[in-house]
């Protein structure tokens, strides 16, 4: 449905190594791939030329600077480097967190029972619902209103009107700080820059460490696989020259 190339070069390289090499690759035996040693060193580093959803350089960047290694730090690597989240200025302050764990001040009690595992900032579309939900008062069918509003699903301007007053008017009720109810709300807005849903991040991270995989232990198969698959974020010769650098000979094409 999304035409997406990244499943057919992970497809390839398990039929080159297949054939190049007669080892045959489980692409579905994940936790082999989210345990390896060599796999999460090759994600930490930042070398993920090829790779699904993790080569860009902004990507390559946010991997390097919160030190990801793991399945869970990855899955939520790939929602804060949204629009929605960097834009606020949370992806900053998730990666300061996240070095920082003993030291983090939550802006309420609420946000911290509720995002604890993200270190109190919002980083998936379900955050909204619970923040909305938890924090501004909003029964669970307009915080889900309010989730689709800012995913750019829906643009009832009347509508979200209504839920501010709603938000603010619960807030004053429940005696929550005017700063940090606006601070809140700031937050919540910024996902109209787009967010993923955690099960999104989820599946992405899963294409990410098959590709890791292949990258690591077979990179020439791999970017040979990248190249038939029309490539990525990056154009043909970057994934040429990173073949090259696998150790692959390049031959020119044979116009015959």
């Amino acid at each position: 449905i999304l035409s997406q190339r990244g499943i057919g070069h992970i497809k390839d390289s398990a039929d080159l190594v297949l054939k190049n090499k007669s080892i045959k690759v489980d692409i579905h035996d994940i936790n082999t791939f989210k345990n390896d040693s060599k796999v999460q060193a090759q994600l930490k580093t930042g070398d993920t030329i090829g790779c699904f959803y993790v080569e860009s350089p902004a990507m390559r960047g946010l991997l390097k600077k919160l030190h990801c290694e793991t399945y869970l730090t990855l899955v939520a690597a790939s929602s804060i480097i949204r629009p929605g989240v960097a834009s606020s200025g949370m992806m900053k302050e998730y990666i300061s967190r996240f070095h920082n764990q003993q030291n983090i001040k939550y802006l309420h009690p609420i946000m911290q029972e509720q995002l604890k595992e993200t270190f109190g900032v919002m980083v998936y579309q379900e955050d909204v619902l619970k923040v909305g939900h938890y924090f501004g008062g909003l029964d669970l069918a307009d915080a889900d209103v309010l989730r689709r509003m800012m995913s750019g699903k829906s643009r009832n301007k009347k509508h979200l009107e209504e839920i501010t007053e709603k938000y603010f008017a619960h807030c004053a009720k429940a005696g929550h700080p005017l700063p940090i109810a606006k601070e809140v709300w700031r937050q919540i807005e910024s996902f109209a820059g787009y967010s993923f849903s955690k099960a999104h991040s989820a599946s992405y991270a899963v294409e990410s460490f098959q590709s890791l995989h292949f990258k690591t232990y077979y990179p020439k198969e791999f970017m040979v696989a990248v190249i038939n698959n029309f490539g990525g974020f990056y154009s043909t010769k970057v994934y040429v020259n990173e073949a090259r650098k696998a150790g692959a000979i390049i031959h020119l094409p044979c116009v015959n």
